[in-house]
């Protein structure tokens, strides 16, 4: 009767052995998955960090690229406003030219008729 009351209580200390190991594991576990989800809350948190800075590094290439562009326009458009008044210049010149010559062959043919 004694053996079969030491059996028993030894089955109950392995089993309250068995109990605690098993809390002890669920513990482990539960601190190891509460480690992963931080890691993993960190890298989220760097990756959007990291998308973040690229989407600002291209709207600010893309920013430049449209200053360029208009400079580049603008270049284009005073350049065709300078060929532009120097043709004008140009003609004003042969125009004052054909005048002169103008006045000129009036004061010969009015010599002339002299």
């Amino acid at each position: 009767r004694k053996r079969i009351i030491q059996t028993s209580h030894d089955e109950e200390e392995g089993a309250k052995k068995d109990r605690q190991k098993l809390a002890r594991e669920r513990a482990r576990l539960k601190e190891e998955k509460q480690k992963l989800q931080k890691d993993l809350e960190k890298m989220l948190a760097y990756e959007m960090k990291m998308a973040k800075m690229r989407e600002q590094r291209e709207a600010k290439l893309e920013e430049e690229r449209k200053k360029e562009a208009a400079e580049r326009r603008k270049e284009a458009e005073r350049k065709r406003q300078l060929e532009i008044r120097k043709t004008e210049a140009m003609k004003a010149r042969m125009k004052a030219k054909e005048e002169e010559r103008a006045r000129e062959r009036a004061i010969a043919v009015k010599i002339f008729e002299k």
